[in-house]
């Protein structure tokens, strides 16, 4: 039986934008991928992936037409298609309505729509001596996130700037202390895969 569906939040009543798939590196519906693919920008996939994927600073979206049977592990994770395998988000994941996920989940925040469908468990994971709490964190993201979105739009100020360089830098920062303990972990139980070929890049 899958486990139970959590209610929308608020802020699934209002959803973030999809990230664009023009502005992201893009594995299209098309593409069928059998290794590792690892990206240092925000990555929408949208075909098959067989494997893992990593975009460890960045979002990955997994479009309503993919699928995907790979670990996977980056800043934000939102799924509107099919997935297989375990997700480990340092900022949130988040399942839409369309999406079928059947996998463990790592995060310190998780936005369930009404009508997605879930099977596994979910281990709300804070890292060990970490400074920033979760919620600032979340602040930081969203700060980050907001600059990142003016930056396509009509370019950033020197100020905006600078503090575009300080929050990526900040996010680094909590990028590392997040994901060591938990790959390791994953590492022991041999929940993460073992690579396919060379790693695919993207970005």
């Amino acid at each position: 039986m899958p486990a139970p569906v959590a209610r929308p939040s608020s802020e699934l009543d209002k959803p973030p934008l999809v990230p664009d798939p023009l502005s992201s590196g893009l594995v299209a519906a098309n593409v069928s991928v059998r290794g590792s693919v690892v990206s240092s920008d925000d990555l929408y996939i949208d075909g098959e992936v067989d494997g893992s994927v990593e975009a460890l600073g960045s979002t990955i979206t997994v479009g309503p037409n993919a699928r995907v049977t790979a670990s996977i592990t980056a800043r934000r994770v939102i799924v509107l298609g099919s997935v297989q395998g375990p997700v480990t988000a340092q900022n949130s994941i988040e399942l839409r309505k369309t999406c079928k996920l059947v996998g463990n989940l790592i995060t310190p925040r998780i936005a369930i729509e009404d009508g997605a469908y879930f099977k596994g468990s979910i281990d709300m994971y804070r890292p060990k001596n970490q400074a920033c709490t979760p919620s600032d964190a979340v602040a930081l993201e969203e700060r980050y996130s907001k600059l990142v979105d003016l930056k396509y739009l009509r370019g950033l100020t020197k100020p905006e700037e600078a503090e575009f360089e300080s929050l990526a830098s900040k996010l680094a920062s909590l990028d590392a202390s997040f994901y060591e303990p938990i790959l390791e972990r994953l590492a022991r139980s041999n929940d993460v895969r073992g690579n396919v070929g060379a790693p695919l890049r993207v970005g």
